[in-house]
């Protein structure tokens, strides 16, 4: 009944939101003492980490590790180990700060050593060569978080209603995977899409800039988006960003003033992303990401089905 229980919540919601209170498939384990008859293994050598290092050192007897208050069941490597590094136990710098240096760890060293050597011998770099599951559409396109994340809530809706899932890149093809993330989101010809909507909505930095989207200032976050396209910081591909602001004006209005009005957008772009880097920005973040939330929590509700 746990495994069941822990499967149908982590196939759908093994996600990093520590905000949310889930974090992967680790805080879900928070709720079973309250849910399941259950037992708490207290052996300190199973799932030993650097954070239990700081008081005793692996001791090796007869070329196997050991601890001195018992045997060493399991260590979990975690944290940025890079088999190519065996001398660090961690290469995550914010990580590596509370965990003892291996120098003053030899047995821990030799433990770390010789999970480099297996992990090389195994094929970790052939494996660590090849792209992630998933990380790239079918046509190579990459997968932003913000794509899975909107198809994932979709998905979720889809299965408590009995609606139709949106499309799925694989099965259907990009056509209607695309065709459905640059669905508008409102009506009139400035309702940002789903995906534009949905990135608005997880950016303090842009509700606070457009604060009425969709609304008045949806015209001004589709200039300001047209600027973007292929910004991995932006995390708008070509392929969803809003085409350029009068780009469908006459031929009449010339080379001239299509360099204006680019010259006019990367000014705006500019303006903005100064104002992103300065210290009033960052002062005055808490009040913004409050009031963000809260637009951002009506304009879901103005959001149209699938």
């Amino acid at each position: 009944p746990f495994l069941d229980w822990w499967d149908e919540r982590t196939a759908r919601r093994c996600i990093p939101k520590p905000g949310t209170g889930v974090f992967n498939e680790q805080a879900w384990l928070n709720l079973v003492p309250g849910l399941f008859d259950h037992h708490v293994v207290r052996d300190p050598g199973v799932n030993a980490t650097g954070f239990a290092m700081h008081y005793r050192d692996v001791l090796w007897e007869n070329g196997s590790p050991t601890l001195p208050d018992g045997p060493l069941r399991h260590f979990h490597f975690l944290c940025g180990f890079d088999p190519h590094r065996p001398e660090l136990l961690t290469t995550d710098p914010t990580i590596a700060r509370h965990w003892p240096a291996l120098e003053e760890r030899p047995g821990l060293a030799r433990l770390a050593r010789d999970y480099a050597e297996r992990l090389l011998a195994a094929g970790y770099d052939e494996a660590r060569a090849g792209a992630a599951p998933f990380e790239r559409l079918p046509d190579g396109l990459a997968s932003t978080p913000l794509m899975r994340s909107l198809y994932r809530d979709a998905v979720i809706e889809a299965e408590a209603s009995g609606d139709p899932e949106p499309p799925n890149p694989w099965d259907s093809g990009m056509a209607p995977f695309l065709a459905w993330l640059n669905r508008p989101a409102g009506t009139g010809p400035s309702a940002p899409s789903r995906y534009l909507l949905a990135l608005w909505s997880e950016r303090p930095d842009l509700m606070a800039a457009f604060p009425d989207v969709p609304g008045a200032d949806a015209g001004a976050f589709l200039g300001w988006a047209a600027t973007k396209p292929g910004a991995d910081h932006d995390h708008i591909p070509a392929a969803l960003a809003p085409a350029p602001p009068d780009s469908g004006a006459a031929p009449a209005s010339g080379p001239a003033a299509s360099r204006a009005l680019a010259a006019e957008r990367d000014r705006v772009a500019g303006d903005f992303d100064r104002l992103r880097g300065s210290r009033s920005w960052r002062l005055t973040a808490p009040a913004r990401f409050v009031a963000g939330r809260l637009r951002a929590a009506r304009a879901r509700r103005r959001l149209p089905p699938a």
